[in-house]
């Protein structure tokens, strides 16, 4: 049997990855973008000039042969579902028994028309570092445009640099579309302790470009307008899915798959951020594009996409982690942006330092239900067990030095957050 896959994203390979270690079956991955994996959330640290491109390839590059894993450099023009094919843009042709499709994301558009520009562009493919290396030294003033965890990458990487530029975020506070006020405002105040020229509350009306159709500023609806010859659109990002849309594959807003990642052609598959769940699992989005969900979907179809009736895919409990320069943010389970029934919270914050412990759980029957840190670490497996033991919050709150790394700074925290606990009612 052979198996295609599409892409060697984090996904891509952890599915040829799991695959190989349950099958000896042949197995193709495909990939226009670079030949062979490399960690993604690592590109900005080749542009800062902290690691070669070469350190971010997370596997010795005999570890294809050695596992009888293929790698074809090119782009698939054409699926031909009938008879089991795919069409390379080289005219190339591969037949498969098994497809699957790890397309990944690409950066949404602010609907202006501004990728049609030069020298805006996104910040997502080992192509979009090429161009901003290339163009690094020609800089003399950029904007980013958007606040999420991309746009603060790029910000921390201009500033190794010395690039010049300005951060435009729509919302009152960053990061408030993902985190609750109160640590929104921590990590606002951090960006800004850092001198970046943050304007907040700024919508992006328009570009204005030079004769030879390359931007030279940015224009908010305040009516400000910044000369900008370079801009990073950071909006977010959508699945890659246009170039489905002639083909048999059904589509919406990414690739439409049941709870076996199956899409509507039984021999296809899809996994990571270009899947689009029919009946995702309650409390989870139908669209998920996350470096961790994209690797456990990766795992799951490796080890079930060749027996029948595996079992349903489980996304395990919601997790992600990221850091604001030197500010670093883990979320665990269940963490709305705001409080309302049926959820209670329980907040703590370092009086002196950037350091926050929030504790979720249900007020109808008190389980813990989520956590979320910032500046500091705790374990995963210790978080993931208690929400999956739905132990009580009166249980976990004595235990926290089970999860934080720096159990001795644990002490202090404990107590407060007790006394949180006790004394308010969310």
């Amino acid at each position: 049997m052979h198996i295609v896959i599409i892409g060697n994203g984090i996904s891509g390979v952890s599915v040829a990855k799991s695959l190989r270690e349950y099958s000896d079956d042949e197995i193709t991955i495909v990939s226009s973008e670079n030949i062979s994996f490399f960690s993604r959330p690592a590109l900005m640290y080749v542009f800062m000039g902290k690691m070669r491109f070469k350190d971010i390839l997370p596997f010795p590059s005999d570890y294809w042969v050695r596992n009888k894993i293929k790698q074809v450099y090119g782009a698939v023009k054409e699926i031909d579902a009938e008879n089991q094919s795919i069409v390379l843009d080289d005219g190339g042709v591969l037949s498969y028994d098994k497809l699957v499709l790890a397309l990944g994301s690409q950066p949404k558009s602010l609907g202006l028309g501004e990728f049609n520009l030069q020298g805006v562009q996104g910040f997502y493919s080992l192509q979009d570092l090429e161009k901003l290396q290339d163009s690094t030294n020609k800089i003399k003033h950029a904007s980013i445009i958007g606040g999420g965890l991309i746009g603060v990458e790029l910000a921390e990487m201009f500033v190794s640099r010395g690039i010049s530029f300005t951060f435009w975020v729509r919302e009152k506070w960053f990061g408030s579309n993902f985190l609750p006020q109160e640590e929104a405002e921590m990590v606002t105040n951090h960006l800004i302790s850092k001198n970046i020229n943050i304007k907040f509350e700024r919508e992006i009306i328009g570009f204005e470009a030079d004769d030879s159709n390359k931007v030279k500023s940015v224009e908010s609806q305040s009516g400000e307008k910044v000369n900008s010859d370079l801009v990073c659109v950071c909006i977010g990002v959508e699945p890659k899915v246009d170039w489905l849309k002639s083909t048999d594959v059904q589509t919406k807003a990414g690739v439409l798959v049941n709870a076996h990642l199956q899409t509507n052609i039984p021999s296809i598959y899809a996994v990571g951020d270009c899947v689009e769940c029919i009946d995702p699992v309650h409390g989870r989005k139908s669209i998920e594009t996350l470096w961790y969900t994209g690797r456990l979907m990766g795992e799951y179809l490796g080890k079930n996409i060749l027996p029948e009736n595996s079992p349903p895919y489980e996304p395990g409990i919601y997790f992600n982690s990221a850091k604001f320069f030197d500010l670093e943010y883990q979320i665990y389970g269940d963490v709305p942006t705001s409080f309302s029934e049926p959820y209670g919270t329980v907040f703590w914050k370092h009086p002196t330092k950037d350091k926050s412990i929030r504790l979720v759980f249900d007020a109808k029957n008190d389980e813990f239900i989520g956590c979320c840190v910032l500046g500091i670490r705790f374990r995963q497996e210790v978080c993931e067990k208690w929400i999956r033991e739905k132990r009580k919050i009166s249980e976990v709150l004595p235990l926290l030095s089970e999860a934080n790394f720096d159990s001795e700074f644990s002490t202090r925290y404990e107590r407060e957050l007790l006394d949180i606990y006790n004394n308010t009612v969310i």
